[in-house]
C-alpha cells in the first residue's frame, strides 16, 4: 500500500524533533489496527479509531514526565502543532501517567486541548501494531511495568 505525502511528511519529520510516533490514517479500517485503535479511548471518551475516521492522527508517544526527553517532546509539538494541524494531521499523545499527573504538564506546554490516552499499563505501547514496546522498554526504571521491562 503506497504512502500518502502526509504520511511520508510526518514519519520523516518525527525524528527531527525527537518525536517518536506512529502515524495512523484511514487504512487503519482496513487492518488489524482498527481492533486495537477502537480499545483505547482518550481523555474526553473518544476511541482512537473515532478520531482516525476523521482525520489522519499522528500518535505521539510519551514514557513518562520525569524524562528530559518526553518534555522536549512536548515542547516541540507544541512548537510545530500549526505545521501539523495545517497538513490535516491531528496530535495524540499516549502517556503511562494518570489524567491527573499528565494535566499540568500539558498545561504548561499550551496542550490541554490535545487528545491524549492515559495508558499506565503500558498495553497500547506493547501492542504489535504501534511498534513501539521495543523502543520504550529497557530504559531503566519507571519507562515500563516491571513485569513488561526488558532486562539488559
Amino acid at each position: 500500500m503506497a504512502r500518502s505525502k502526509t504520511q511520508t511528511m510526518l514519519t520523516d519529520m518525527g525524528p527531527q524533533f525527537g518525536v517518536h510516533a506512529a502515524v495512523i490514517d484511514s487504512y487503519a479500517q482496513e487492518t488489524e489496527m482498527a481492533a486495537v485503535l477502537r480499545q483505547y479511548r482518550t481523555e474526553t471518551g473518544r476511541s482512537l479509531l473515532e478520531l482516525v475516521d476523521e482525520s489522519p492522527v499522528l500518535l505521539i508517544f510519551l514514557r513518562h514526565f520525569g524524562c528530559s526527553f518526553c518534555r522536549q517532546t512536548l515542547d516541540d509539538v507544541s512548537r510545530i502543532r500549526d505545521l501539523i494541524e495545517a497538513k490535516g494531521v491531528r496530535p495524540v499523545f499516549v502517556h503511562l501517567g494518570s489524567p491527573e499527573r499528565a494535566k499540568p504538564y500539558f498545561d504548561y506546554y499550551h496542550l490541554s486541548d490535545v487528545e491524549r490516552v492515559s495508558d499506565p499499563g503500558a498495553s497500547l505501547y506493547a501492542s504489535s501494531v504501534c511498534g513501539c514496546s521495543a523502543t520504550f522498554h529497557g530504559y531503566g526504571a519507571g519507562s515500563a511495568p516491571a513485569g513488561q521491562r526488558k532486562r539488559t
